[in-house]
């Protein structure tokens, strides 16, 4: 068992004034804690002559928590790469919470008539909302959604991951697998957000077929709209809660009077295959992935990253 407690700087970007305008460096003027700990067991579940079975586990959990920021300030929205695409930054680095943590709006059905149009918040307070535009929770109760609105809709940080390791054998047979998962973390799923602005001019996702008409009165997907935004909101935010099959490899290896009738020590057969099936709810290709996951002020962002590719492989191992 092993427990860790970690206080790290925190990279981020500063504005410094040039005489043409400015410059962004990097400097370490944030901090950042880390707490948690590590369990492995390794146990030997059975043995007998012909069969074995050997299992290894391990369990670990870490709490993160912005400590300090620097020069006065407690909170900033990091800007994200593509940025433009996104249109609004989704994370947000504040002290007290985790690095990760997303930052947007909460939704609350769709306009289905013109009296609600009339009477209930607005986005933006302007005459151009219809019936048919998403509702937004006016959390503050000044009856107007803007910035203030705004809340914690969760962190990329998982609550604890894990992994299953076992090594089964039987006479010339073995067989090696192991599950790997991570449980209540988040994911904001960029590329969802943009596929979901309904223009003419890009693609969409399949979800706009259900959207909001005045014969298809959706209550969770907007009309469509010729300047629609992709506003930040916990619709996007979704679970990143997997477990996976992430090896799998069975082996037979020759008995030793015909290996050795071959010239050789040991020869083995085997086939096996690399992140074969994972269960999650996430809605994307791979709960696992981030498209930046070189900068710690905004994990758990996925704008289309290339997932975990199924690998198979069969081979031959010959020992002289």
């Amino acid at each position: 068992m092993c427990t860790t407690k970690r206080q790290s700087d925190l990279l981020i970007n500063v504005p410094v004034p040039l005489s043409s305008g400015y410059a962004t460096v990097l400097q370490n003027i944030g901090g950042v804690e880390n707490k948690g700990f590590e369990v492995g067991l390794t146990t030997e579940n059975i043995k007998t002559e012909n069969f074995a079975w050997n299992s290894n586990i391990v369990f670990s959990l870490n709490r993160n928590k912005v400590t300090e920021i620097g020069n006065g300030v407690n909170e900033f929205f990091p800007v994200v790469p593509n940025g433009s695409l996104l249109q609004q930054q989704p994370v947000i680095v504040k002290v007290g919470l985790p690095l990760g943590t997303f930052w947007g709006y909460r939704t609350n059905g769709i306009f289905q008539t013109q009296e609600e149009v009339n009477t209930q918040p607005k986005i933006n307070s302007l005459a151009n909302t219809k019936v048919g535009d998403r509702k937004y929770v006016d959390t503050n109760g000044d009856g107007v959604i803007t910035a203030l609105d705004k809340g914690n809709l969760g962190t990329s940080q998982p609550k604890f991951v894990g992994s299953f390791s076992n090594t089964v054998s039987y006479n010339d047979f073995d067989l090696n697998f192991s599950f790997q998962g991570a449980y209540g973390g988040k994911i904001f799923n960029a590329l969802n957000q943009q596929l979901e602005i309904s223009t003419l001019g890009t693609n969409a996702a399949a979800t706009l077929n259900d959207r909001w008409t005045p014969t298809n009165p959706s209550n969770e997907i907007p009309r469509a709209s010729s300047s629609p935004l992709g506003i930040v909101s916990e619709r996007y935010v979704e679970d990143a809660s997997f477990l996976r099959l992430k090896l799998i490899t069975l082996g037979y290896t020759l008995p030793k009077s015909v290996s050795k009738k071959l010239g050789t020590k040991s020869v083995k057969f085997y086939i096996s295959a690399e992140n074969l099936i994972t269960w999650t709810k996430y809605t994307g290709y791979d709960p696992e992935v981030s498209s930046y996951e070189q900068n710690n002020l905004y994990p758990g962002i996925d704008f289309g990253s290339y997932p975990n590719s199924k690998t198979f492989i069969s081979g031959l191992n010959v020992t002289f």
